[in-house]
């Protein structure tokens, strides 16, 4: 499914038939369970914009069963986890506000039909002997992986190589899950191997390509079909062309303007510089492992303070203590300090923390307007103009 059909209605006279999970909820790290991302990813679909510009939701526990085959209890509990993560709010009986992305946030999704969910289907084992298959979460998390990344309209048939493992790690899953998942969807039908080639271990890559035959391919050429219809309907015609004014110069920078972009530019490479360390050190699979637990344990922690178990908050506390150190001899082993993990620890000035004020309020002076060839504070003078 394109990114472009995403923010538009998925719906016709069928109903919904898909929906669009996002890929950041699918890591273990996110704490969200398989059922939790794709109620999410129905959520997403369902959305609609109020007179305030917010983004609410009013879909009920029992449309959910029937469109995604999460139960009512589940659903709850779900719709709890997105509310701790401060996803989402709750307004009134039945009505949920979503926290609005940044406009230049660019969400990349996983797609999946709802049907993959609520029918049942006919398969064939590798010995011959006919079953009838109801797919799990899990199942049509790896199903999205595969109609998210192969092409399924025109006559392009792109073929997917990956390994167990690395579409384990992309959906967050464990790789005995993954195995199980694609043995289940290849004997169903819904996905095959070309050529009868697939990967023996989870260290070669399986070549698979999608069965193009089932109703919800239909239902995206027709959905397909009709935005570009409304396109072009909406779409203004040609005006003769103009010549474009010209372009009014930029004034240069104030002195407060080039303070500001000044302490940005600190502030956006120290935060760069963490999440590269993050980044490293998530491949490493203990650290991964601690992580989540670490999460898992800091969210229980929350619950305790808000229901005011004291009891509880010392046991968590000491639990949190010894994955820290635990993660702080990972990080160690790997060459990583703990501290690179925080974008505070690459900040330039200790004075400010790179903002630009101390902590009584002041200003501070670590910035010193100069000319373009001289570092800051120096006082020299070149002949390439000034900033």
């Amino acid at each position: 499914m394109a990114e472009t059909a995403a923010v538009q209605p998925n719906t016709n006279d069928r109903g919904i038939y898909f929906i669009g999970i996002e890929r950041r909820f699918c890591t273990s790290s996110s704490g969200l369970t398989p059922s939790a991302c794709l109620q999410g990813g129905l959520l997403a679909v369902t959305n609609k914009v109020d007179n305030n510009g917010n983004k609410i939701n009013t879909i009920t526990r029992r449309e959910i069963k029937e469109l995604i085959n999460v139960s009512p209890a589940t659903a709850s509990r779900n719709n709890k986890r997105f509310e701790n993560s401060g996803r989402i709010r709750k307004q009134g009986v039945s009505t949920y506000v979503y926290s609005a992305d940044a406009e230049s946030e660019e969400v990349k999704k996983w797609y999946c039909p709802t049907e993959i969910l609520t029918q049942t289907f006919p398969a064939e084992d590798d010995e011959g002997n006919t079953y009838f298959i109801n797919y799990t979460y899990c199942d049509a998390l790896m199903y999205a992986l595969f109609y998210t990344l192969l092409p399924h309209t025109g006559p392009n048939k792109r073929t997917l190589k990956m390994t167990f493992k690395e579409m384990a790690e992309t959906l967050g899953i464990d790789e005995s899950t993954v195995s199980d998942s694609i043995r289940k969807l290849r004997q169903a039908g819904l996905i095959y191997f070309p050529d009868g080639w697939r990967g023996l271990n989870r260290y070669k890559k399986s070549r698979i390509q999608l069965k193009r035959g089932f109703t919800w391919f239909k239902r995206e050429k027709e959905y397909r079909a009709l935005l570009d219809k409304k396109k072009k309907a909406e779409s203004p015609k040609p005006e003769p062309e103009q010549k474009a004014p010209k372009t009014p110069q930029t004034p240069p920078l104030n002195h407060a303007e080039a303070r500001q972009r000044y302490y940005s530019g600190l502030q956006a490479k120290a935060a760069q510089k963490a999440a590269q360390a993050l980044e490293k050190a998530l491949k490493n699979n203990d650290f991964r492992k601690l992580n989540a637990e670490c999460g898992e344990i800091k969210h229980k922690h929350i619950n305790a303070i808000l229901h005011n178990d004291a009891a509880a908050l010392q046991e968590l506390a000491i639990k949190i203590k010894g994955i820290e150190e635990k993660r702080a001899h990972v990080l160690k082993n790997i060459g990583i300090k703990p501290e690179e993990l925080d974008a505070e620890y690459y900040v330039v000035c200790t004075e400010c923390k790179d903002t630009g004020a101390r902590a009584d309020g002041s200003a501070c002076d670590c910035w010193k307007p100069r000319r373009r060839g001289s570092p800051p504070g120096t006082g020299k003078r070149t002949t390439k103009g000034t900033e």
